[in-house]
């Protein structure tokens, strides 16, 4: 049985691709803090009819306060801490989030997942190996995968990016545009 992925772009064309499953295809997106990067690919993700795995990042506040941020398995919800801020406001990597709860993330993601999403990569995890070894084994896949990637640069995230088909940069002037524009390659693409 066939799905049916269709979207509409704003000037009326209209991309309908059928699959059995989805394409393996790698995707980044990349920009500034704070400029819409997930927002983008929540846009995007909301127009597949599959269950998304994988995992997600998000802040840890109290009342207004940003104390850190978490790593939540889209599969099943788990959750940990990977990063705190001390009282001189120093971000510091909490390691087992990473090496419990993301490993896991990406191991469901693997075994059950048509499409993964990993947001975000960057440099907390720069000393969880089993965690970086998995995102590599995700990129490598033949799944469709999405990921944010953080502007800043290490080895880590210069490697994923070799891993990737295509990133885009979202800036200001395009970050409305960025959800067509990934479909289109999408839609494009010989893989589907």
């Amino acid at each position: 049985m066939y799905n049916q992925l269709t979207m509409k772009m704003p000037d009326g064309e209209v991309c309908v691709k059928n699959f059995e499953k989805m394409p393996n295809l790698k995707i980044g997106v990349t920009g500034r803090k704070g400029i819409g990067k997930s927002t983008a690919l929540r846009k995007v993700l909301a127009q597949i009819p599959q269950k998304l795995v994988g995992f997600i990042t998000r802040p840890i506040e109290e009342g207004n306060t940003l104390k850190g941020f978490e790593i939540v398995d889209l599969f099943d919800g788990a959750s940990h801490p990977i990063a705190y801020f001390d009282e001189e406001n120093s971000i510091h990597p909490v390691l087992e989030g990473f090496e419990t709860v993301g490993v896991a993330a990406l191991l469901h993601a693997l075994k059950y997942g048509g499409v993964i999403l990993m947001d975000e990569l960057g440099f907390l995890e720069n000393d969880a190996t089993n965690f970086k070894n998995m995102v590599f084994k995700v990129l490598e896949s033949d799944k469709l995968v999405f990921c944010v990637i953080k502007a800043e640069r290490n080895d880590f995230l210069e490697a994923v990016s070799k891993k990737v088909d295509r990133i885009f940069a979202i800036d200001k002037e395009n970050r409305d545009e960025i959800p067509d524009i990934i479909w289109r390659f999408i839609c494009s693409t010989k893989t589907l």
